[in-house]
């Protein structure tokens, strides 16, 4: 773990930062995905990095993946 930014690889932008080269970027925190680096995507191909996986909430997630929270109304299930 980075001293400067406490992150591991370094946060762009960090002094310690190597010169890899970025391939994209976290669609939630915008941080880079550098070659090499794991990282989540969506059906719709919206990159995710695992430090945001690991922060969100059940909710949050599921909503990432394309889930909907819905209320059932009484004619639904006749």
């Amino acid at each position: 773990m980075c001293a400067e930014c406490l992150s591991s690889p370094c946060r762009t932008g960090c002094p310690n930062e190597s010169e890899r080269k970025i391939i994209s970027s976290c669609g939630r925190c915008s941080d880079a995905i550098f070659a090499g680096d794991e990282y989540w995507s969506n059906p719709d191909g919206e990159p995710l990095c695992e430090s945001c996986v690991d922060d969100m909430t059940t909710k949050e997630l599921l909503e990432y993946l394309g889930y909907e929270l819905r209320t059932v109304g009484e004619d639904d299930y006749d």
